[in-house]
């Protein structure tokens, strides 16, 4: 999923991309508490898909 594929989604079609993503299923089984995962989760979306560092040229 890129910048523009995120920004078009629905919520459920991007909880259906993550649900394939190793990293969420690492964090689901992970006994750190809900809080702990969700200033992870949005650590990462803001460095991964943040239209200043996205590069058009990476893959999906």
């Amino acid at each position: 999923m890129n910048w523009q594929t995120l920004t078009t989604s629905t919520l459920e079609e991007i909880l259906d991309w993550a649900a394939t993503q190793p990293w969420c299923q690492a964090m689901s089984d992970c006994a750190q508490d809900a809080q702990w995962h969700a200033t992870r989760v949005t650590t990462f979306i803001q460095d991964r898909f943040s239209p200043v560092f996205f590069d058009p040229l990476l893959p999906e």
